[in-house]
């Protein structure tokens, strides 16, 4: 059996399981236990484990979906059932971000963060948010001490004034560079930066760093870039688009990843057609390069604006598109809509939301623990 294998073998040929058939093997026996609740071993699964890639969405009632595309026949959409935390109350989601299987969620107009591992079931209601009209953001580090993955929380506002700030979760000690609050537990980063944040809904992680749209402070006539945050350094960088945008027509682009690996960018070509750039895969040591891997023309439609996001199966090239048609200043419409490089569009109605933005979010299921210091459930 494999269980009785020698330790190393065994952690090792665990690590190259898939998280959802790992999770039915949890309760065979104690050994599987212990070790699906060791750090190390949660780290060496998420960088050799097959990538199980599945969607979130939040629903205008603001319930957290998880779904899938299935690509039998017609394609279609089909969900595997709502996610909610076992130890809280309803509450209105305001935002949810994805990072290597955790989600971190703000509630009730901002004045409340969970960070929540919904495939092991761990929870942490213990940060404080840092401020309810800042966006806030989740990534990973390396410690120096002991090289061990870590997390923060990057909590930003980009308007007139920059304001960054960070909230290291894996620590009981907290260090301010620039007190804000005398009770702030929060890190308030030394930066200045050269850039102006774009449309900041829309931003991704990948491997640890965090992703957005981004102009240049300075020269405001230079078409818009990426920008990265690294959680490790804590220093921005820049990457180039594949095609011109002007910094003035923000959402005329969307950001998104692809298998944890990639990142993809979809541009407005045109009024109804949109192209989707894939990345090469991104390890922080290679520059970056883009190629086209599908145009999807958009359904006909009758609406005054809309705002897009979209996921990419890099593979079967297949692409699904989310968007918030505003029909008037209270109400809106989401559509979904699944296209492929046949041109074939599979378009379905999400009903009416009273949010401006749709939320549809890749979503990778992982072991990945929360610090014993903030975790607040099993």
């Amino acid at each position: 059996m494999i269980s009785d294998l020698p330790g190393d073998l065994f952690e090792d040929i665990l690590s190259r399981v898939p998280a959802i058939s790992l999770k039915r093997l949890r309760s065979s026996c104690k050994r599987w236990n212990r070790l699906f609740n060791n750090k190390e071993f949660a780290r060496k699964h998420l960088h050799k484990a097959p990538k199980q890639s599945f969607f979130l969405t939040v629903t205008k009632d603001y319930y957290i979906y998880l779904m899938t595309i299935n690509h039998r026949g017609i394609r279609s959409i089909q969900s595997k059932g709502e996610l909610s935390p076992i130890d809280c109350e309803r509450i209105i989601i305001s935002e949810v971000f994805h990072c290597d299987g955790l989600l971190l969620c703000t509630f009730d107009n901002k004045t409340r963060i969970m960070l929540w591992n919904s495939f092991t079931g761990q929870t942490s209601w213990g940060i404080q948010p840092f401020c309810t009209s800042h966006t806030y953001a989740l990534g990973s580090y390396q410690e120096s001490r002991y090289g061990n993955c870590s997390y923060k929380i990057l909590s930003y506002k980009d308007d007139s004034v920059h304001e960054f700030a960070i909230y290291e979760i894996n620590s009981n000690s907290w260090r301010i560079l620039d007190v804000v609050n005398s009770n702030s537990w929060w890190w308030i980063l030394d930066v200045i930066p050269d850039f102006k944040l774009l449309y900041t809904c829309t931003y991704v992680s990948l491997k640890g760093k965090t992703y957005w749209f981004a102009s240049d402070s300075k020269d405001e006539q230079l078409d818009m870039f990426l920008v990265s945050f690294d959680y490790t350094t804590e220093r921005f960088g820049r990457l180039s688009l594949p095609f011109n945008c002007p910094s003035g027509f923000p959402r005329d682009a969307t950001l998104s990843v692809v298998s944890e690996e990639k990142l993809a960018v979809l541009q407005h070509n045109n009024t109804w057609g949109k192209e989707i750039w894939v990345s090469n895969e991104i390890d922080g040591t290679n520059e970056v390069s883009w190629r086209k891997v599908l145009t999807v023309n958009d359904p006909k439609r009758d609406i005054w604006f809309t705002i897009a996001r979209f996921l990419l199966n890099e593979e079967k090239k297949v692409a699904l598109c989310c968007e918030t048609c505003i029909f008037n200043f209270n109400t809106t419409m989401k559509k979904l809509y699944v296209a492929g490089e046949d041109n074939i569009v599979n378009l379905m109605d999400y009903g009416e939301t009273s949010t401006l933005g749709p939320i549809i979010l890749d979503y990778v299921p992982s072991l990945v623990q929360i610090s014993r210091s903030v975790a607040k459930g099993k």
